[in-house]
C-alpha cells in the first residue's frame, strides 16, 4: 500500500518529481520486511518490481519530463539484492555442494568489473556489475533455500501465471490505445525498432521497457502455466498469447517451442494427452482474435517469415554484424572492455545517450567483447555447468514445475545468439529458473530419503 502510494499520489497532487526518489526507497524498505517475515512474499514481490518499474518510470516521466538516466530503474536490482542476505548467513553451503558451480561466473563477473572499472569509470561499471551479477544471487538464493521449495514453487506459478494475465491485457490495451506515457516514451527512448507511438503500429513491449523483454517474461508465464492441469490458470493466460503475438519477437516464439518440446518429453502420456487436450482448446479460442485484420497483418506475416529465414532483413543484417564484430570483440580484445561498456551502462559515461555499443545484437559478441577470452571461459564455463545441472534435475517425470523451470532456462539460454540473456530482466530469468530446478532437485531427493 505504501508502494502504491509514493508512486500514485504524488503526480496527482502535482508532485511527480518525488517519484524517481521514494519509489526506489520504499521498494528496498518493502524487500527487507518481506525477506525477513514473508520469504515467499518477498519472491513474488521481486518479480512483480521487475515486471512494473519500466511502467513507472514512464508515468513519471510523463509527468516531470524525460530523464535520460532514471533512479526508478535501479529499483529492481536494489530489491534483488537483498536476497544477498542469504549468502551472508549461508554463503559457506555454496562451497560445500553442488551449487560451487555459481562460483565461475561470479568470478567472471568480477574479473570484467575490475577491468570495466579501470576502462570506463566506476559508476558505468558498478551499474553494470548489478545487471550481471545481481541475477545470480537471486537465483542462489532461491538454491540455497532448497527447504521452502514448496512456497518457491506456488508464489512463482501464480506470480507468472497472472502476470502473464495482466502483461497480456495491458499489451493489448497498449497495441490498440498506445497509453500517453508509453507514446512520450517512445518519441525519447530514440528506439525505432519499436515501431510508431499509434495506434495498430507500434510493437507491444506491455509494462517493460522492450517488445524483447517483454515477450521474454510472458514465454516463461506460458511455459510455466504448462505444469498445472487447470483448465481455468490455462484460460486466464489467454491475454498472454495475444501479447506474445503482438510482440513480434520471434526469437521468443521459437523459444517457447523448444521449451515446450522439452516439457513434453518429460511428462507421463496421461499428462500429455491431457495438455494437448487443452492446448487444442486454447488454440481454438484464439483464431478469432488471430483473424482480425488488426492482429493479423501485424503478427501473421512475421510468424510466415520463420520459414524463410534466409531473405529476411534482420537475418542479414545480424550475419553482417557477426563479420564485422567477431574480430574486434574476440580477436583484438584479449582481455575484454569490462563491465560497464556495453548496454544501458553506457549512459553514465556519454551524458545520458547510448554509447555506440550501448545496443549489441548479439549475446556471444557481447559476453566475449565484455569478459574477454579469459573471463568468457568463466562465465560460460559456469553457464554450462548451469545447463547440465538443470538437464540432470529435470530429468525425473515426478514434478512437471522443475521440468518447466529447465524449459524456461533452456528458452532463455537460446536467446544468445540475438541477445544478451544473463543480465537485466532476462538474466533473472534464467539465474532464477536455474536456482528453482535445483531447489526441487534437492528437496525431492530429500523427501525420497526420507520416505525410504
Amino acid at each position: 500500500l505504501a508502494l502504491t502510494a509514493v508512486t500514485l499520489l504524488p503526480p496527482m497532487a502535482g508532485a511527480a518529481r518525488l517519484v524517481p526518489l521514494l519509489f526506489p526507497t520504499v521498494a528496498v524498505v518493502t524487500a527487507c520486511v518481506l525477506y525477513a517475515r514473508h520469504p515467499a512474499h518477498y519472491v513474488g514481490f521481486t518479480w512483480w518490481i521487475w515486471f512494473l518499474a519500466p511502467a513507472v518510470r514512464r508515468i513519471a516521466d510523463y509527468h516531470t519530463g524525460w530523464t535520460p538516466v532514471s533512479p526508478i530503474m535501479v529499483a529492481p536490482y536494489l530489491v534483488t539484492a537483498v536476497a544477498a542476505l542469504t549468502l551472508v548467513r549461508r554463503g559457506s553451503v555454496v562451497a560445500t555442494s553442488h551449487l560451487v558451480i555459481f562460483a565461475l561466473p561470479v568470478t567472471g563477473i568480477l574479473y570484467a568489473y575490475v577491468i570495466g572499472a579501470g576502462t570506463v569509470g566506476a559508476a558505468p561499471a558498478t551499474f553494470g556489475l548489478l545487471t550481471w551479477i545481481v541475477p545470480i544471487i537471486f537465483g542462489l538464493h532461491l538454491a540455497i533455500t532448497w527447504k521452502s521449495y514448496p512456497l518457491w514453487r506456488e508464489v512463482t506459478e501464480s506470480t507468472f501465471i497472472f502476470g502473464a494475465a495482466l502483461l497480456g491485457i495491458y499489451g493489448i490495451i497498449q497495441y490498440v490505445v498506445v497509453p500517453p506515457w508509453d507514446a512520450f516514451w517512445m518519441q525519447n527512448a530514440d528506439m525505432s525498432s519499436i515501431g510508431w507511438p499509434l495506434p495498430y503500429q507500434v510493437r507491444v513491449f506491455g509494462t517493460l521497457n522492450a517488445p524483447g523483454v517483454y515477450a521474454m517474461v510472458l514465454m516463461a508465464g506460458l511455459l510455466l502455466v504448462l505444469s498445472r492441469s487447470r483448465l481455468s490458470l490455462h484460460l486466464a493466460t489467454l491475454p498472454g498469447w495475444l501479447g506474445l503475438l503482438l510482440s513480434q519477437v520471434r526469437s521468443a516464439w521459437l523459444g517457447y517451442a523448444l521449451g515446450l518440446v522439452l516439457i513434453l518429453c518429460r511428462l507421463r502420456l496421461a499428462q500429455t494427452l491431457r495438455l494437448l487436450g487443452v492446448a487444442a482448446l486454447v488454440v481454438g479460442l484464439l483464431v478469432p482474435f488471430v483473424r482480425v485484420d488488426a492482429i493479423a497483418q501485424t503478427a501473421l506475416p512475421r510468424l510466415m517469415s520463420l520459414t524463410d529465414v534466409g531473405s529476411d532483413h534482420s537475418f542479414r543484417v545480424r550475419l553482417q554484424l557477426y563479420r564485422d564484430f567477431f574480430h574486434s570483440a574476440a580477436g583484438d580484445n584479449i582481455a575484454g572492455s569490462g563491465i560497464g561498456s556495453t548496454n544501458l551502462a553506457t549512459k553514465l559515461s556519454n551524458n545520458g545517450k547510448l554509447g555506440d555499443t550501448g545496443v549489441i545484437d548479439s549475446g556471444i559478441i557481447e559476453v566475449l567483447y565484455v569478459f574477454g577470452w579469459v573471463g568468457s571461459l568463466l562465465y560460460l564455463g559456469g553457464v554450462a555447468l548451469a545447463l547440465l545441472a538443470v538437464r540432470s534435475a529435470a530429468a525425473t517425470r515426478a514434478d512437471p514445475f522443475v521440468a518447466a523451470a529447465g524449459a524456461i532456462a533452456v528458452g532463455c539460454f537460446v536467446q544468445i545468439v540475438f541477445f544478451n540473456p544473463f543480465g537485466g530482466t532476462v538474466g533473472m530469468l534464467f539465474w532464477s529458473f536455474v536456482g528453482l530446478a535445483l531447489a526441487g532437485q534437492r528437496y525431492r531427493a530429500k523427501a525420497a530419503r526420507m520416505a525410504a
